[in-house]
C-alpha cells in the first residue's frame, strides 16, 4: 500500500520515482521493437479438442479488486449469486466458461496492486508472475498492448474502455445583465444580423436609384434604407413602401426572416430561463491540458492504473506531450490509492481534474451532485484477458468472449454492478428542482438588460432636451450684448490705407466683396431675428439692398421697401456681364444684389 500524506495524495518521492521508471522505459522502447518484431501476436499452432479442455484447473492470480470487471474476490466461483452480488465481467466470463468445461479455479491476490510493466528486458506486477512462475491467467481488465502480446496470450478484447475527466462543479456566477437582450443569439450572429442590415439597405438604396427613371421609383436615404430594414428586423411597421416588384420582393424576404429570427429568439430565451445552464472551464481533452499548462487545475490520477501513465508518456500526439511536459518536468499531477479516494478528493478541492475509468465515473457522476463528468473519451484501449504463453484454453475463451459481445452480456454485466452500487446509494443527485412561486416570476436580475433598453430612449431624450435649453438661454442672455457691441470709428489714417488696399487689389474686387457681405449679414440679421429697428433710415435699406437670399418671386412689399434687387444666386460655370459695373466676375462667386 502507498504512502498516503495529510492531503489524501501519494507522497510525492513515490510518484517521482513512478515517473522517472516510466521515462526511462521510453529510451528501450525502439531496441524492444527491433529486437522483438517478429514475434508479434505470434500463437501456437496446435489445435486442441474440447475434450482436452474439460476438467482443467487454472491458477488464476488477481492483482486487485477492479470494477466493473473484479467487484469482489469469490470464495467458490461456483456458488455465486450474480443477480443480488454481480462478481464483474471479468468473474463472469470465468464464470460461463468453467460451467461449460467443468472447469476449477484457485484464486491467489497478487502482493502489488499492479498489472506489471517491462523494465529492463524484465517483467514485474502480475504479468511477471504470469510468465516466470506457475500460473495460468490473470483475472482483470488488462490493456491490450504491443509488449504483453508478445509474452502472454491476450484472448479477444471483451471491452473497449475509455478514461473520463471528472471536476468539482463550478460555482454558477452568471451576469443576467443583458440575459434578455443578447443572450438568446451568440455575438457571431448578432453581427450577422447587422452586417445583413447594413449590405440590405446599401443594395436596397443602389435599386431605388436604378429604377428612378423607370418606374418612378420612391427615393429613400441611405439613413432611411437602414431604419427600414431596422424596423422589419424588429417587426415595426414602415410608412413608405416602394412602388417596384424587385424593391418589395427584397422586403418581402426581409419580413420572412425577421419572423424566423423572432421564433428563434424567443425559443432560446425560453430555454434559458427553464433550463440552468452549467459554463465549463473546459470541454475537452485540450482545454484540459491548457488549464493544467495555465496553472488553473492540476492532473489527479490512481496511481494502480500505471499503463495509462505510460500511455500518456510514450504517445506522440501533440496534446499527449504536452501533458506529459507538465506533469513530468512541471510536477502538474497528484496521485491516489483507489478510485473512491480520487472522487472524495476532487469534491473537497475544487481545482483538481480526476482523469479515471468512465464507466466507473459515469456511475458516481449520478451520485455525486457537486461533480460534472466531462462529456469527452481520452486514453481509449481495449481491454483483454491474459493467459500464459501457448495456453490450450486462450482460444476458447475467445469464442466464448466474442459471442458474450453478440448478445451484449458485457453490457449487462457492467449495468448490473451500475444497478446494485444505486440499489446501496440511498443518497441520490437528484437533477430536477422543485420550483416555488419565486423561482417561475422574472426577477429584477434577469430583467434589468431589458430596464435598461426600456429606459435608455427617454434617458437620452432628457438629456439632449436639457442640453438644447441651455444653448438656447446662453443665447438669448447673451444677445443683448451683441446688439449693444458696436465696432469703433475707424481713423482718418485707417481709411486712407484701406482705401490705397481697395484701389492697389481693385482687379481682386475684395473691398466690393466686403461690402457685398455687410449687406448679407444685415438681411439675415433682419430674416433670423425679426430685426426691425425704429430708425428705419436710407442707410439701413441701403445695407439690405440685394442682401436677401430670395427664392422665387419677390412680393410688392419687397418692391415698397427696396429698390430692384437682383436675385441672390450661387453660379458655377462660365463668366457673365455684371450688369451694375460692366466688369467681369469670376465663376464661382457668390453674388448677393
Amino acid at each position: 500500500m502507498s504512502q498516503i500524506n495529510d492531503a489524501g495524495l501519494i507522497n510525492y518521492d513515490i510518484v517521482l520515482k513512478k515517473l522517472n521508471q516510466i521515462q526511462t522505459t521510453l529510451d528501450s522502447d525502439d531496441k524492444f521493437v527491433q529486437s522483438h518484431s517478429s514475434k508479434i501476436y505470434s500463437s501456437s499452432e496446435k489445435i486442441y479438442k474440447i475434450s482436452e479442455l474439460i476438467g482443467g484447473h487454472l491458477k488464476v492470480i488477481v492483482p486487485k479488486i477492479e470494477p466493473p470487471y473484479i467487484n469482489y474476490l469469490p470464495l467458490d466461483i461456483n456458488h455465486i449469486n450474480v443477480i443480488d452480488n454481480p462478481p464483474g465481467v471479468v468473474i463472469m466470463i470465468l464464470k460461463t466458461v468453467a460451467e461449460k468445461l467443468n472447469l476449477t479455479y484457485e484464486f491467489i491476490i497478487a502482493e502489488q496492486e499492479d498489472m506489471g510493466t517491462l523494465v529492463n528486458g524484465t517483467w514485474n506486477g502480475a504479468f511477471g508472475k504470469l510468465i516466470y512462475n506457475n500460473y495460468d491467467v490473470i483475472a482483470g481488465g488488462a490493456t491490450l498492448r504491443y509488449d504483453r502480446s508478445i509474452y502472454t496470450d491476450m484472448t479477444f478484447p471483451f471491452y473497449y474502455q475509455s478514461y473520463g475527466m471528472m471536476i468539482r462543479s463550478p460555482k454558477q456566477n452568471r451576469n443576467y445583465t443583458w440575459l434578455i437582450v443578447t443572450d438568446p443569439f451568440s455575438w457571431p450572429v448578432w453581427l450577422g444580423i447587422a452586417v445583413s442590415i447594413i449590405i440590405s439597405a446599401l443594395i436596397f438604396k443602389v435599386l431605388t436609384r436604378l429604377l428612378k427613371n423607370i418606374s418612378n421609383e420612391e427615393q429613400f436615404s441611405i439613413v432611411e434604407s437602414l431604419l427600414m430594414f431596422f424596423s422589419i428586423f424588429l417587426q415595426q411597421s414602415i410608412t413608405r413602401q416602394p412602388i417596384n416588384c424587385s424593391c418589395r420582393i427584397l422586403i418581402a424576404f426581409w419580413w420572412l426572416s425577421s419572423m424566423t429570427l423572432l421564433a428563434t429568439f424567443t425559443g432560446s430565451l425560453t430555454a434559458l430561463f427553464a433550463v440552468d445552464s452549467i459554463i465549463y472551464p473546459f470541454k475537452d481533452f485540450d482545454g484540459m491540458v491548457q488549464s493544467i499548462k495555465n496553472g488553473k487545475y492540476t492532473l489527479l490520477m490512481d496511481i494502480n492504473y500505471p499503463s495509462k501513465i505510460d500511455m500518456i508518456a510514450k504517445s506522440n500526439l501533440p496534446s499527449y506531450k504536452k501533458l506529459w511536459y507538465e506533469m513530468y518536468d512541471n510536477h502538474k499531477v497528484n496521485f491516489v490509492d483507489g478510485f473512491l479516494s480520487g472522487i472524495e478528493h476532487v469534491k473537497n478541492n475544487p481545482n483538481y481534474v480526476f482523469v479515471a475509468p468512465k464507466e466507473m465515473l459515469d456511475i458516481y457522476s449520478g451520485l455525486e451532485c457537486n461533480t460534472i463528468l466531462l462529456n469527452s473519451e481520452i486514453l481509449s484501449s481495449y481491454l483483454s484477458i491474459p493467459f500464459k504463453k501457448d495456453s490450450k484454453y486462450t482460444d476458447y475463451f475467445s469464442d466464448q468472449i466474442r459471442q458474450y459481445l453478440e448478445h451484449g452480456f458485457i453490457d449487462k454485466w457492467i449495468s448490473d454492478y451500475k444497478a446494485q452500487i444505486y440499489s446501496e446509494n440511498t443518497k441520490r443527485c437528484n437533477e430536477t428542482k422543485q420550483q416555488t412561486s419565486s423561482d417561475v416570476t422574472l426577477g429584477i436580475d434577469k430583467a434589468k438588460g431589458a430596464l435598461y433598453i426600456m429606459f435608455k430612449y427617454p434617458t437620452s431624450f432628457i438629456t439632449v432636451l436639457f442640453y438644447s435649453l441651455s444653448i438656447v438661454v446662453s443665447l438669448t442672455l447673451s444677445l443683448p450684448a451683441m446688439e449693444s457691441h458696436h465696432a469703433p470709428n475707424p481713423t482718418s489714417d485707417q481709411i486712407s490705407a484701406y482705401e490705397m488696399f481697395c484701389k492697389d487689389y481693385s482687379h481682386l474686387q475684395l473691398c466690393k466683396l466686403e461690402f457685398t457681405l455687410q449687406q448679407a449679414l444685415a438681411e439675415l440679421q433682419y430674416i433670423i431675428l425679426n430685426d426691425d429697428p425704429i430708425d428705419d433710415s436710407e442707410n439701413f435699406k441701403t445695407k439690405r439692398k440685394s442682401a436677401f437670399v430670395r427664392f422665387g418671386k419677390r412680393s410688392n412689399d419687397d418692391d415698397m421697401l427696396f429698390d430692384k434687387r437682383k436675385s441672390a444666386f450661387v453660379r458655377f460655370g462660365r463668366s457673365v456681364e455684371d450688369p451694375i459695373n460692366g466688369q467681369k466676375r469670376k465663376s464661382s462667386y457668390v453674388r448677393f444684389g
